[in-house]
């Protein structure tokens, strides 16, 4: 017995066996080569067939099954099947009614939460961006400022070091004048050698003024665009931290939102085929009693039945015949 075709509800039984099928064969040597012949080519062609009638059969149950389904659809409609049947059955189509509306109210959230999340991510890299075109700018505004800065500075340096190679030099020559070894006419040179170094001396300490201004120009403008980075990197570091937290927030949303879709899926499958089992144990009840009312729904079942047998036939043959060879 096909197992399959038996547990189907309503479904005609099979053929009762035949003899066992055979292939011909003739008498004399002619024969037996000709019965080679008819088995090789014969069995390769027989179990293309019976491949092709088993494919077959199995389409035909499932559109049996289907039309069972709607051989019980249609008994709805003409409420022709029993009161529990039809109760049971608004019962699960309210349920999976119920159920669908959710599934697809929290389709509509996630697809609200994916639209906000990225919203809300691109508002914030829109910020990070004008921060860091900030900072490039702070950066470039520095470069000048430190160079003319450590230039000014190298010159302050420069100049405070000359003119304290002077005072010593100024000092040392002072001394020299209270020496008793010193002649007459050296103290003169020295005086002289003194009042140069002093004229030398004069003509740096005059420059400092004109260095002094100019530090202290470019330090508070230095100061200034340090301060301005400092306070763009801090604002850049809250803007990552802050769209972290918003990556890491809408993704518990989404995380939720998808558990709930899942579990409410799954109980929408095991709804679904619950429905599908019942229908299809109205459909095969309905095909027994056959009622009137659904008699196109009926032909189409019983059209399928006969397709059904009629190929259970020929598979029982083909089988026959190739276990026989």
């Amino acid at each position: 017995r096909d197992p399959v075709l038996d547990a189907a509800p309503g479904m005609l039984p099979p053929a009762p066996r035949r003899a066992p099928a055979t292939l011909r064969r003739k008498r004399g040597l002619y024969g037996d080569a000709i019965y080679v012949k008819s088995v090789i080519f014969g069995v390769a062609s027989d179990r293309r067939n019976l491949a092709v009638r088993r494919k077959t059969m199995v389409e035909l149950r499932q559109r049996r099954k289907q039309a069972l389904v709607e051989l019980a659809r249609a008994g709805v409609a003409a409420e022709v099947c029993s009161d529990s049947h039809q109760g049971r059955l608004v019962s699960l189509e309210e349920e999976r009614s119920k159920l669908a509306g959710v599934v697809a109210a929290t389709d509509s959230e996630l697809q609200a939460a994916a639209r906000k999340r990225a919203e809300e991510l691109e508002d914030c890299d829109k910020r990070i961006k004008g921060v860091q075109e900030r900072l490039a700018a702070h950066a470039n505004e520095l470069v000048p400022v430190d160079r003319e800065l450590a230039k000014a500075r190298r010159k302050a340096a420069d100049l405070r070091g000359q003119v304290e190679a002077l005072d010593k030099q100024i000092v040392a020559q002072e001394q020299s004048l209270v020496s008793a070894k010193s002649p007459a006419g050296g103290a003169a040179q020295v005086e002289v050698g003194v009042a140069a170094l002093r004229a030398d001396r004069d003509v740096l300490v005059a420059e400092e003024p004109a260095l002094a201004d100019e530090l202290e120009r470019l330090e508070p403008s230095r100061a200034k665009l340090v301060t301005a980075s400092e306070q763009s990197k801090a604002e850049l570091e809250q803007l990552e931290t802050e769209r972290l937290t918003i990556a890491a927030r809408n993704d518990e949303i989404a995380a939720a939102l998808e558990a709930r879709r899942t579990v409410e899926s799954r109980r929408l499958a095991e709804v679904d085929r619950e429905r599908d089992a019942l229908l299809l144990e109205v459909g095969g009840d309905l095909f027994e009693l056959r009622p009137t009312g659904i008699d196109q729904r009926l032909a189409v079942v019983d059209r399928l039945d006969e397709e059904l047998a009629g190929q259970s036939q020929a598979v029982l043959e083909l089988e026959e015949r190739l276990s026989a060879i």
